[in-house]
């Protein structure tokens, strides 16, 4: 592969065996570099910033401690998934940064490939240039994406959809560092979609007994950088055992911090602080003597502004940075100011306004330069109006990045330091409660956590909430929901405003992936909705049923399918009872109808879903004359029940509603390709495997072929739709073995087997119950090319994935085991082996059958001839021994 890259100006990224995201305007969505470590620096710069030793980057400090939680990852990395992702978070200070480097130091002495992902508008970026992504000679590759929960969803989704995370064969890890978990359900969702396993790790406060070690190591690192030669000397009369047990020392800056004190203090000579606080102010100091003493006199009074502007920004495109600076109205030329910025503190890159690091560090200069505070730093009178000079742009537009970062480092600092939320971020806000929404989900997760939060500014922040499903929001939507349902709860005793608050919690909960969350407030809503129906069935009804209805389907999306059986049918009959009356529940009657019939489908009770399936469709029907608008849903019933009839053996029946479906969603293809080509390309499937049921073998060639040529098409865009693209391919296989053409049926089955292996790996239980069943078909396939080794291998594996999963759920799938087991006895009849043990299987299937409440006759014919066959080879083989 050859990759060409021009610069006219500037300097340009490329990577090779990998894709790169960018927005309009050029600049990277993300960017990826390989992972390196500390680089090489010059004690003396190190020690001119107390904020360059405790930044994480330097590597200051060698890593101690965090055995059984490196110890998880490692055992994380290890486990079988070609793809898997975990979500490690812990609050800022905690040492994820830490402990992401040493996993990855460890990694790649392990021999894999460990690769950075920054956000294009992240704290630190990698350096310009090329970067080579090859895994090759790899045991692996490992992706780091810190910051991930300040990433919105559609930036994530772009990055988990890069090649470099899809390359058939490699073993790929996804760790992502955050703050909290708050995210997580949402870009769980969105992984399940890959295929990806999921974890998360909670990354705990340092253990009071590990604290001691721990501020040693760091001590003895601060003090190598300062030329010590006795390190223990530094501890004396600065922290003792009760300042270690605080807990706040539970940080891992925080012990840093105060070993880099205790180091400081012994060299100067200076008065130690007593509490974190007073460890604080005295970093900040010694951080603003040490620009003082290395800058121009007179820059000295902008200098710490561009510095707490920074802290705000982040580092930025020097075009930005101007322009941000250029709001103030600073004495000093804007390109000056941040060259001298750069000097002290350089930024990769083009970029300019480097901030402080650690994070927490920054946020307590923030703090601590905003008038209302106690301690013992001067307050900077500046500081407060330059908050909303920077995130005004009635003029020019402030960058999206820069309002999320100065929002969620403001919020993060009001959770320690209470006058920057009440003097100044809450006011900012309730003026301006479209900043937080532009802020972000991470910004959103800061503010809610703060425990004196003026709820006024989520008050101001609720009517401008998205309506409905919003991807990029909805984790924060869900945390303002969460926090004003509280509030609102508290200051009623009205059941009807309970139960709204409770439903649309639940509501709001269940589209950010808060299901077990959900599924509390929905049980919530309905208590009081049903209470209120005795006196008030007219108005209370309606939204009972709706609450009932939302519980099913919570509760079936957390697999508890047998459980949510009595809401749902509870639904359907108050729906319909309030149809019988009001024509306008008729709409509603037909979705419970619906929901019904594919959670009895789930069950294994295909027999009991077929008759509210059908009457689902009965008043689409007739709603379809009112509306024609709602093909989509009536194409949706049919092709359900479709597969319903399928499964019962009704196979005319089955064609015909399949046939009408895919009408339905060719016209509606018409009309919009982009919304509804995903749902013909499985209407074409469907009606591909009707046919083949019912031997029109040509016919469904043809059909399915087109179903196969969209699912490319959709594939090659989105790597969501390979499961489909892999179904697709085992039913052509099918029907090629029925056309009498063996050889093509073997090639296309083994790529949809391949597939298969490679989505269960990453999500078994979503994709084990089709690999089982196109193993077994593959196992048919072997079989008919004379290949009876290969042919045991496919139906022994099949056979074993069905029973492990017939054992977790006896109904689900007890006809794929009995399907398994035929073919397990169909395969050694075929090859003359095993017949004693084919003989057992077959009879086991045969029974299963036998067991159901209305036997599938077809299938159980089938079984039952593959008996015959075992038994006269087993036969002949006894005669033969004779």
């Amino acid at each position: 592969m050859t990759q060409h890259i021009t610069v006219v100006n500037g300097s340009a990224y490329g990577v090779v065996g990998a894709d790169i995201h960018v927005h309009g305007d050029g600049t990277p969505v993300y960017v990826l570099a390989a992972w390196a470590p500390p680089p090489e620096t010059d004690d003396g710069w190190l020690r001119e910033l107390p904020s360059r030793m405790l930044n994480a980057r330097f590597g200051v400090v060698p890593f101690t401690g965090r055995v059984d939680e490196l110890e998880d990852l490692r055992l994380w990395r290890g486990r079988p998934g070609r793809l898997s992702a975990r979500w490690l978070y812990a609050p800022g200070g905690q040492g994820k940064t830490r402990i992401a480097g040493q996993f990855a130091a460890l990694s790649r002495a392990e021999g894999w490939k460990v690769v950075e992902a920054v956000h294009g508008s992240g704290a630190v970026h990698p350096s310009p240039g090329g970067h080579d992504m090859a895994t090759d000679d790899a045991a692996g590759l490992l992706l780091i994406v810190d910051y991930a929960d300040r990433w919105p969803l559609s930036h994530l989704r772009a990055l988990l959809g890069n090649a470099l995370l899809h390359r058939p064969g490699v073993l790929t890890r996804v760790l992502f560092l955050a703050r909290t978990d708050d995210g997580w359900p949402t870009v769980r969702a969105l992984l399940a979609n890959l295929q990806a396993s999921t974890s998360r790790q909670p990354l705990p406060p340092v253990d009071p007994a590990a604290r001691a070690e721990m501020f040693r190591a760091a001590r003895d690192g601060f003090a190598r950088r300062y030329g010590l030669t006795d390190p223990s000397a530094a501890a004396i009369g600065t922290v003792d055992g009760r300042q270690l047990a605080a807990a706040d020392r539970g940080l891992v800056l925080a012990l840093h911090m105060a070993a880099l004190v205790a180091v400081d203090v012994h060299v100067t000579g200076r008065r130690p602080p007593q509490d974190m606080a007073g460890l604080t102010v005295y970093l900040l100091d010694r951080e603003h003597l040490a620009r003082s003493e290395s800058g121009d006199a007179a820059l000295a009074g902008t200098a710490g502004q561009v510095v707490f502007v920074a802290a705000l920004t982040g580092a930025v495109p020097r075009t930005d940075g101007r322009a941000l600076l250029d709001r103030l109205g600073l004495p000093v030329p804007s390109d000056r100011l941040l060259d001298e910025h750069a000097a002290t503190y350089p930024a990769p890159g083009d970029q300019v306004l480097e901030p402080m690091y650690p994070d927490r560090l920054a946020e307590d200069l923030l703090a601590l330069s905003l008038p209302g505070h106690p301690f013992d730093y001067p307050a900077r009178p500046w500081a407060a109006s330059i908050l909303p000079l920077l995130l005004d742009d009635t003029r020019t537009p402030t960058p999206g990045a820069v309002v999320s970062r100065a929002v969620t480092f403001l919020a993060a600092a009001a959770q320690r330091w209470p006058h920057v939320g009440g003097g100044h971020l809450f006011p900012l806000l309730r003026d301006r409660p479209d900043l937080l929404l532009r802020a972000g989900n991470a910004a959103i997760a800061a503010l809610t956590a703060v425990e004196d939060l003026d709820l006024a500014v989520l008050e101001a922040v609720e009517p401008l909430l998205p309506a409905g499903p919003h991807a990029d929001l909805d984790a924060g939507v869900a945390a303002v929901v969460t926090r004003l349902t509280g509030h609102h709860l508290a200051t009623t005793d009205d059941p009807a405003r309970q139960g709204r608050l409770h439903g649309y919690h639940g509501w709001r909960l269940s589209i950010a992936g808060h299901h077990e969350a959900a599924l509390v407030a929905t049980i919530e809503a309905a208590t009081r909705y049903r209470r209120l129906s005795t006196r008030d069935p007219d108005t209370y009804l309606p939204v009972l049923a709706a609450a009932l209805n939302n519980i099913g389907t919570t509760l079936a999306e957390l697999g508890r399918r047998a459980e949510a059986r009595g809401p749902a049918e509870e639904a359907v009959a108050i729906r319909r009872r309030l149809a019988g009356r009001r024509d306008d529940m008729l709409p509603t009657l037909a979705l419970a109808l619906n929901n019904l019939g594919t959670l009895l489908w789930e069950l294994g009770h295909p027999e009991d879903a077929v008759a509210p399936a059908q009457e689902s469709i009965e008043i689409r029907r007739r709603l379809l004359d009112e509306d024609p608008e709602r093909r989509s849903g009536l194409a949706s019933s049919l092709m359900n029940l479709g597969l319903l009839f399928a499964r019962l053996g009704r196979l005319d029946e089955a064609l015909a509603v399949t046939q009408e479906a895919e009408a339905l969603y060719r016209r509606l293809v018409d009309d919009d390709a982009v919304a509804h080509l995903q749902d013909h390309a499985r209407s074409l499937s469907n009606l591909g495997s009707r046919l083949a049921e019912l031997d029109r073998f040509d016919e469904a060639l043809g059909v399915l072929i087109e179903s196969v040529a969209l699912r490319r098409r959709l594939t090659a865009a989105d790597d969501s739709h390979l499961p489909a693209l892999a179904a697709v391919l085992g039913n052509v296989g099918n029907v090629l073995a029925s056309s009498g053409r063996p050889a093509e049926a073997l090639d296309v089955t083994v790529e949809s087997a391949q597939l298969y292996r490679r989505l269960a790996a990453g999500n078994p239980r979503a994709h084990l119950p089709a690999l089982a069943m196109v193993l077994g078909n593959l196992g048919t396939r072997h079989t008919e090319q004379g290949d009876i080794p290969a042919a045991l291998e496919a139906a022994d594996e099949s056979l074993a994935i069905r029973r492990q999963l017939f054992a977790a759920d006896p109904d689900a799938h007890l006809l794929d085991l009995a399907g398994g087991l035929t073919t397990f006895a169909s395969v050694r009849a075929a090859g003359r082996v095993q017949l004693t043990e084919a003989m057992g299987a077959v009879a086991e299937a045969i029974e299963l059958y036998q067991r159901q409440r209305s036997p599938d006759e077809r299938r159980l014919q089938a079984a039952q001839r593959v008996r015959d066959v075992v038994a006269e080879a087993l036969h002949r083989a006894t005669t033969m021994q004779r």
